[in-house]
């Protein structure tokens, strides 16, 4: 849910400023080089009225007159992190299973979701979205073959293809949401709090992926993923299976 938002997440609000040594104190449209570092007096405050100005990190992380590279880092660092992981710890799921490995990064992403929610300070965040980019190699690349392996051959494409579209709708969510409902980024990050501790309860239910025990020989428990798997589609598994 931040990395789909994260354009809004660090949007700069539009200012106004007023010169301190002017009669008038006429206010006008400011940068914020402007305020950080004035030819002259000046105070400045956030245009609320505006579409720009949203309630996201520039206020609760104290962004404005922050060092360039650090503001910058609050997104590269996301990104950073998954390309470090996303060649080798998908593969590690291969060797000691699916549902391992999924549920282990869906739990480390709540904790570090937890912090990001509290704390306000820039460098603390830069590093949970670095161990989230991290984990989301465990969470995307991991899940998505942990799905295909639930679902089998025969409802793979269709199911997969409701990932991507729910992938995408997020992103447009994001949008409409700042653009309609509120400007406040703690609300619509909450609700994918929520959803991410509902995923945690639900996914604990689900059996190993049946595909990846019977790779392994373990026939035994490949029969029992798939007799779970029935009777959570209110079926029952052949006798020859």
């Amino acid at each position: 849910m931040i990395y789909y938002g994260l354009a809004y997440l660090e949007l700069m609000p539009l200012f106004k400023c007023s010169y301190l040594d002017s009669s008038s104190h006429a206010e006008f449209t400011c940068t914020e080089d402007q305020i950080c570092h004035p030819d002259r007096p000046l105070t400045h405050r956030v245009d609320w009225n505006s579409e720009f100005s949203l309630h996201n990190w520039f206020d609760s992380l104290h962004l404005l007159c922050q060092a360039r590279w650090k503001v910058a880092a609050l997104g590269a660092s996301i990104f950073l992190g998954w390309i470090m992981t996303m060649l080798w710890l998908p593969m590690l799921s291969d060797r000691y299973g699916r549902k391992k490995f999924f549920y282990a990064g869906i739990c480390l992403q709540f904790v570090v979701f937890t912090v990001t929610l509290t704390t306000s300070s820039l460098e603390i965040t830069i590093i949970c979205n670095f161990l989230y980019g991290c984990l989301s190699s465990l969470r995307l690349q991991v899940g998505f073959l942990y799905l295909s392996d639930l679902v089998g051959e025969t409802h793979r494409v269709t199911y997969s293809t409701y990932w991507c579209v729910a992938e995408g709708t997020v992103a447009f969510l994001s949008a409409f949401y700042y653009w309609q409902v509120s400007k406040d980024w703690y609300k619509l990050c909450f609700a994918g709090y929520v959803m991410l501790f509902a995923s945690i309860v639900l996914v604990k239910r689900l059996p190993e992926s049946a595909t990846y025990l019977y790779q392994k020989g373990d026939y035994v428990g490949a029969r029992k993923s798939l007799e779970t798997i029935a009777r959570f589609s209110g079926k029952s598994l052949p006798d020859d299976a």
